[in-house]
């Protein structure tokens, strides 16, 4: 591989195999870099590439993303000239925007896996919309004589990285990617700038792979038309004063009716946290995951208060299933709980920030929030989700409890301590853990609950 360092930097080699190791290369000279490496027995083989001094690691390739390799079983040498790979001109094409929607593949040509004697070609290529595919062409018979019709159609199995492979050659030669329209086999654009050329022997045995070309397209840069909207705008009339999740299908249509093909919408996490107007404002939200249940439909929910309600509950989840064709599954949840102790120690029925609760103020009600109920309370969600479909069920709480308990009483009970943490006395949200309130922090039984549902 090719690459340009200063004095004292050296280039590495990560393999991720279930467990990343960094592997030493040599400079060989004219800014090249080799490795050999003796890896298990395997099929499939990610790596990337980084720049260290020392300890130290200075430059990682653009976008974290592995270089990625599936290997025929009789491959037992795999030869790679490589190249390092910074962030592309066309990154904007690299996103999910595309690359899973605008861009999105939906019947992806099966690829070959690297085999000994042949030659595999890897190119970056992102700017290949969905009606089209690369076609590799060049020199001699197996690439059809710069035929496009009779060159070799490359795998988009992991576009918008195009491979192909050809039997290993006996002299050099020149070749191209060209895109296509798959409708009629025509050429869309040819490859701008000089042709590549070829001219490595390969050995007996030996499988090569030419990774990391970028070919660039003179062609006419992609143009979307869209609409910004806020969920909330979304009103239906099915939807409950205020727009919907459900309503958003309604608007896709009508965008792909007028020719659109982008909606953008404002973030609907949940931003509650204050019960008041501040709420509503969208950018604030309290969790990275969490959707904000405003935008629920109510009539899709169903209750959770007894066996008939646990019967339309199921029956919902089953048809949910049925209509829409999706797996579902309960995203967040929590049950709270208060042990009474701290470190051992009796504290009172107000300790470890037991008046979070429902019901505080009534001493009785602990008893329905310890960690043996939290744990049939979830247990019982669990098998409710799977006996309606589901797929699972996602628990939520706040996993950073402070070491070590300090200060001492507030006067909202006998023997609440002060959090040395932003919570101040503590909250629901500590409460919802996992945690024993202890010095050790220990998980205690409510955790349990995931080893009795399969």
């Amino acid at each position: 591989m090719e690459y340009m360092t200063a004095y004292g930097e050296e280039l590495y080699a990560v393999v991720d195999s279930g467990r990343e190791k960094a592997y030493p290369m040599h400079y060989v000279g004219d800014g090249r870099w080799e490795a050999s490496l003796k890896l298990a027995a395997a099929t499939e083989v990610a790596y990337r590439y980084e720049v260290r001094c020392g300890d130290a690691v200075l430059r990682k390739e653009w976008g974290g993303k592995l270089h990625h390799l599936t290997l025929d079983k009789k491959a037992e040498v795999v030869s790679v000239l490589d190249r390092w790979h910074d962030m592309p001109a066309d990154r904007s094409f690299h996103s999910s925007m595309f690359t899973d929607g605008v861009f999105r593949r939906e019947k992806a040509k099966k690829a070959q896996p690297v085999a000994a004697g042949y030659v595999t070609f890897r190119a970056d290529i992102a700017v290949v919309r969905p009606s089209q595919h690369v076609v590799l062409v060049g020199d001699g018979k197996a690439l059809g004589n710069w035929d496009v019709k009779k060159g070799v159609a490359m795998s988009d199995m992991e576009a918008p990285i195009w491979s192909a492979r050809i039997k290993a050659p006996k002299a050099g030669f020149a070749y191209k990617f060209v895109i296509v329209d798959s409708a009629s086999g025509d050429a869309v654009a040819w490859q701008s700038g000089d042709n590549y050329f070829f001219n490595h022997p390969v050995a007996e045995g030996e499988a090569l792979v030419v990774e990391g070309l970028r070919p660039h397209f003179d062609m006419a840069p992609w143009r979307g038309a869209g609409v910004a909207i806020p969920v909330f705008s979304l009103r239906s009339n099915s939807s409950f004063g205020v727009g919907e999740f459900n309503d958003i299908r309604l608007m896709v249509d009508w965008a792909a009716a007028t020719g659109q093909s982008i909606i953008q919408i404002l973030p609907i996490n949940d931003t509650t946290m204050f019960g008041t107007w501040e709420d509503s404002y969208p950018y604030n939200a309290n969790s990275t995951f969490a959707l904000h249940p405003q935008f629920l439909h109510l009539p899709l929910v169903g209750e959770l208060k007894d066996k008939e309600a646990m019967a339309r509950f199921e029956a919902l989840g089953k048809d949910m299933i049925a209509k829409y064709g999706k797996p579902i599954m309960i995203l967040e949840t929590a049950h709270s709980f208060t042990t009474g102790t701290v470190n051992g120690k009796w504290m009172g029925d107000w300790c470890d920030n037991s008046y979070n609760y429902p019901d505080w103020n009534d001493a009785t009600n602990a008893q329905n929030y310890t960690p043996q109920k939290q744990r049939e309370w979830l247990l019982a969600l669990a098998k409710d989700v799977k006996a309606g479909g589901g797929i699972g069920v996602i628990t939520w709480g706040t996993e950073s409890l402070p070491d070590l308990l300090e200060g001492k009483a507030q006067g909202h009970g006998l023997g609440l301590y002060t959090y040395p943490a932003a919570w101040g006395y503590g909250s629901t949200w500590e409460n919802n853990s996992y945690w024993d309130f202890t010095n050790d922090n220990n998980l205690h039984e409510g955790i349990d609950w995931m080893m009795d549902i399969e």
